[in-house]
């Protein structure tokens, strides 16, 4: 064996120790391979993997939450949206359950057309209630029964 293999390997380690490595068995591919340990190198890396599963783990499960929710409540919506288009021609408001053609009304709506074409071809129950919360029902209820 050649007398460089025979010769010690130092590593300084972090607190200023040195460590030997008696080289004699192994051949001069495994020393080179073998270089300095660092410790810090392992602790930064194992602090790494755990630090950033603390953070990518509850960012996961907060995504896929936020979007199973947001799925589950919009996409029933959504699709009963769509198949009622389908079913209804394109002058139709549904109010409590009732189809109204409405489109002789727009003009002379007295919130302005824009208001009353929010709830063109689909339920608009909700709307006609959030906006009509103060007016008359009996008023209101005649004025929908022209149509």
């Amino acid at each position: 064996m050649d007398a460089g293999l025979n010769a010690s390997l130092e590593c300084k380690l972090i607190n200023g120790l040195n460590c030997s490595f008696s080289t004699s068995d192994y051949g001069a591919e495994e020393v080179a391979a073998l270089g300095s340990f660092s410790v810090w190198a392992f602790i930064d890396s194992y602090v790494t993997r755990i630090v950033m599963w603390a953070i990518v783990l509850p960012w996961c499960v907060t995504t896929a939450t936020f979007v199973f929710f947001f799925l589950s409540r919009m996409l029933p919506e959504w699709v009963q949206g769509k198949t009622l288009k389908r079913r209804l021609p394109q002058s139709a408001w549904i109010i409590h359950g009732k189809k109204y053609d409405l489109s002789a009304w727009v003009k002379d709506h007295p919130g302005g057309e824009r208001a009353i074409e929010l709830g063109r071809n689909r339920d608009c129950t909700g709307l006609f209630e959030s906006y009509h919360i103060f007016a008359d029902r009996a008023k209101l209820l005649k004025i929908l029964a022209q149509f």
